[in-house]
Protein backbone atom coordinates (compact mmCIF):
# COMPACT_ATOMS: atom_id res chain seq x y z
CA UNK A 1 0.00 0.00 0.00
CA UNK A 2 3.04 2.20 0.44
CA UNK A 3 3.65 2.29 -3.63
CA UNK A 4 -0.20 3.63 -4.06
CA UNK A 5 -0.16 5.93 -1.34
CA UNK A 6 2.92 7.37 -2.42
CA UNK A 7 2.00 7.57 -6.35
CA UNK A 8 -1.63 9.33 -4.79
CA UNK A 9 0.44 11.91 -3.15
CA UNK A 10 2.33 12.75 -6.03
CA UNK A 11 -0.49 13.14 -8.45
CA UNK A 12 -2.02 15.28 -5.83
CA UNK A 13 0.88 17.64 -5.65
CA UNK A 14 1.66 17.90 -9.40
CA UNK A 15 -1.94 18.68 -9.62
CA UNK A 16 -2.36 21.03 -7.24
CA UNK A 17 0.74 22.46 -8.93
CA UNK A 18 -1.05 22.61 -12.05
CA UNK A 19 -4.33 23.53 -11.16
CA UNK A 20 -3.69 26.20 -9.26
CA UNK A 21 -0.22 28.04 -10.16
CA UNK A 22 1.49 29.98 -7.42
CA UNK A 23 0.91 34.04 -8.99
CA UNK A 24 3.96 36.37 -8.11
CA UNK A 25 3.36 39.26 -7.64
CA UNK A 26 4.44 42.11 -10.21
CA UNK A 27 7.36 44.22 -8.92
CA UNK A 28 6.47 47.67 -7.32
CA UNK A 29 6.91 50.65 -9.52
CA UNK A 30 6.73 48.66 -13.28
CA UNK A 31 4.78 50.44 -15.29
CA UNK A 32 3.44 49.26 -19.28
CA UNK A 33 4.74 52.36 -21.66
CA UNK A 34 3.53 52.46 -25.87
CA UNK A 35 0.34 52.60 -27.55
CA UNK A 36 -1.07 49.26 -26.77
CA UNK A 37 -4.04 48.12 -25.18
CA UNK A 38 -3.26 45.50 -22.46
CA UNK A 39 -5.36 42.92 -20.96
CA UNK A 40 -5.02 40.35 -18.41
CA UNK A 41 -6.64 37.92 -15.69
CA UNK A 42 -3.42 38.25 -12.74
CA UNK A 43 -1.45 35.82 -13.88
CA UNK A 44 -1.15 36.58 -17.89
CA UNK A 45 -0.38 39.87 -19.21
CA UNK A 46 -1.01 40.14 -22.93
CA UNK A 47 0.09 43.54 -24.82
CA UNK A 48 -1.54 43.48 -28.41
CA UNK A 49 -1.24 46.51 -30.95
CA UNK A 50 1.77 48.22 -29.37
CA UNK A 51 2.74 49.33 -33.25
CA UNK A 52 1.34 52.59 -34.32
CA UNK A 53 -0.97 52.49 -37.29
CA UNK A 54 0.20 53.13 -40.71
CA UNK A 55 0.84 56.67 -41.18
CA UNK A 56 -1.51 58.88 -44.17
CA UNK A 57 1.92 58.88 -46.12
CA UNK A 58 3.24 55.54 -45.96
CA UNK A 59 -0.76 54.77 -46.97
CA UNK A 60 -0.74 56.71 -50.16
CA UNK A 61 2.32 55.38 -50.76
CA UNK A 62 0.76 51.83 -50.71
CA UNK A 63 -2.44 52.38 -52.33
CA UNK A 64 -0.28 53.97 -55.30
CA UNK A 65 1.41 50.31 -55.80
CA UNK A 66 -1.78 48.52 -55.33
CA UNK A 67 -3.42 50.54 -58.19
CA UNK A 68 0.07 49.95 -60.24
CA UNK A 69 -0.21 46.36 -59.62
CA UNK A 70 -3.99 46.24 -60.28
CA UNK A 71 -2.87 47.71 -63.75
CA UNK A 72 -0.05 45.81 -65.00
CA UNK A 73 -2.51 42.44 -63.73
CA UNK A 74 -5.50 43.49 -65.73
CA UNK A 75 -3.25 44.20 -68.90
CA UNK A 76 -1.54 40.56 -68.35
CA UNK A 77 -4.81 39.16 -67.92
CA UNK A 78 -7.11 40.41 -70.32
CA UNK A 79 -9.68 40.97 -67.49
CA UNK A 80 -10.42 43.38 -64.65
CA UNK A 81 -8.29 42.73 -61.59
CA UNK A 82 -9.83 44.26 -58.24
CA UNK A 83 -7.52 46.41 -55.36
CA UNK A 84 -9.47 44.00 -53.16
CA UNK A 85 -8.00 41.14 -54.07
CA UNK A 86 -4.11 42.63 -54.15
CA UNK A 87 -5.37 42.95 -50.70
CA UNK A 88 -6.20 39.76 -49.58
CA UNK A 89 -3.19 38.35 -51.08
CA UNK A 90 -0.67 41.05 -49.77
CA UNK A 91 -2.51 40.30 -46.28
CA UNK A 92 -1.81 36.96 -46.76
CA UNK A 93 1.40 37.04 -47.45
CA UNK A 94 2.93 38.78 -45.16
CA UNK A 95 0.26 37.41 -42.33
CA UNK A 96 -0.78 40.70 -41.42
CA UNK A 97 -3.79 42.08 -39.47
CA UNK A 98 -6.65 44.01 -40.87
CA UNK A 99 -5.05 47.00 -38.61
CA UNK A 100 -2.18 47.75 -40.71
CA UNK A 101 1.01 48.92 -38.67
CA UNK A 102 3.96 51.52 -39.50
CA UNK A 103 5.91 48.20 -38.52
CA UNK A 104 5.22 46.10 -41.31
CA UNK A 105 5.65 48.58 -44.16
CA UNK A 106 8.99 48.10 -45.53
CA UNK A 107 7.75 44.33 -45.51
CA UNK A 108 4.79 45.39 -47.54
CA UNK A 109 6.17 48.17 -49.58
CA UNK A 110 9.06 45.34 -50.87
CA UNK A 111 5.91 42.67 -51.39
CA UNK A 112 4.59 44.89 -53.54
CA UNK A 113 7.45 45.96 -55.54
CA UNK A 114 8.14 42.87 -56.27
CA UNK A 115 4.50 41.53 -57.42
CA UNK A 116 4.28 45.11 -60.04
CA UNK A 117 7.98 43.82 -60.93
CA UNK A 118 6.69 40.36 -61.78
CA UNK A 119 3.85 41.91 -63.43
CA UNK A 120 5.53 44.27 -65.44
CA UNK A 121 8.16 41.89 -66.70
CA UNK A 122 5.54 39.27 -68.04
CA UNK A 123 3.77 41.69 -70.51
CA UNK A 124 7.37 41.97 -72.26
CA UNK A 125 7.98 39.07 -74.26
CA UNK A 126 11.74 38.12 -73.44
CA UNK A 127 13.29 34.33 -71.51
CA UNK A 128 10.98 31.81 -69.42
CA UNK A 129 10.07 32.70 -66.27
CA UNK A 130 11.95 29.25 -65.35
CA UNK A 131 15.30 31.11 -66.17
CA UNK A 132 14.89 34.13 -64.35
CA UNK A 133 14.09 32.34 -61.37
CA UNK A 134 17.43 30.20 -61.57
CA UNK A 135 19.03 33.14 -62.38
CA UNK A 136 17.77 35.08 -59.07
CA UNK A 137 18.59 32.25 -56.64
CA UNK A 138 22.22 32.10 -57.93
CA UNK A 139 22.72 35.45 -57.68
CA UNK A 140 21.13 35.00 -53.97
CA UNK A 141 22.72 31.93 -53.39
CA UNK A 142 26.05 33.22 -53.75
CA UNK A 143 25.83 36.45 -52.45
CA UNK A 144 24.40 34.52 -48.63
CA UNK A 145 27.42 32.57 -49.64
CA UNK A 146 30.49 35.18 -49.58
CA UNK A 147 28.45 37.53 -46.78
CA UNK A 148 27.92 40.30 -49.39
CA UNK A 149 24.16 40.89 -49.60
CA UNK A 150 24.35 44.44 -48.01
CA UNK A 151 26.54 45.18 -51.25
CA UNK A 152 24.42 43.45 -53.49
CA UNK A 153 21.59 45.63 -52.40
CA UNK A 154 23.67 48.82 -52.98
CA UNK A 155 24.47 47.92 -56.45
CA UNK A 156 21.18 47.22 -57.12
CA UNK A 157 20.06 50.35 -56.48
CA UNK A 158 23.44 52.80 -57.44
CA UNK A 159 23.60 50.79 -60.98
CA UNK A 160 20.06 50.05 -61.57
CA UNK A 161 17.82 51.83 -59.08
CA UNK A 162 15.79 48.83 -58.01
CA UNK A 163 15.29 47.53 -54.89
CA UNK A 164 15.22 43.94 -55.29
CA UNK A 165 16.22 41.78 -58.15
CA UNK A 166 12.77 40.80 -59.12
CA UNK A 167 12.60 44.31 -60.71
CA UNK A 168 15.25 43.82 -63.45
CA UNK A 169 15.01 42.89 -67.08
CA UNK A 170 16.59 40.46 -68.56
CA UNK A 171 19.99 41.64 -69.81
CA UNK A 172 20.14 43.59 -66.69
CA UNK A 173 20.10 40.74 -64.41
CA UNK A 174 22.35 38.56 -66.70
CA UNK A 175 25.08 41.48 -66.08
CA UNK A 176 24.26 41.26 -62.35
CA UNK A 177 24.61 37.09 -62.51
CA UNK A 178 27.86 37.91 -64.43
CA UNK A 179 29.03 40.59 -62.07
CA UNK A 180 28.27 38.48 -58.68
CA UNK A 181 30.13 35.42 -60.36
CA UNK A 182 33.32 37.19 -60.41
CA UNK A 183 33.36 38.02 -56.66
CA UNK A 184 36.00 36.08 -54.26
Amino acid sequence: MDLDEDAVRKAADVFARVARPKVDPAPRGATVRGAGNVVGNGNVVVMFGTGGALSDTHSAALDDLVDQVVFHETLRRGKPYRAALVRMHLRKALNLSAQLEEADFPRMERYLRGWLARAANKADPGRDEKWRKRRIARILARSNELGRVRQLDLLLATRFGAAILIELGDDELDEVFKLVSTWL
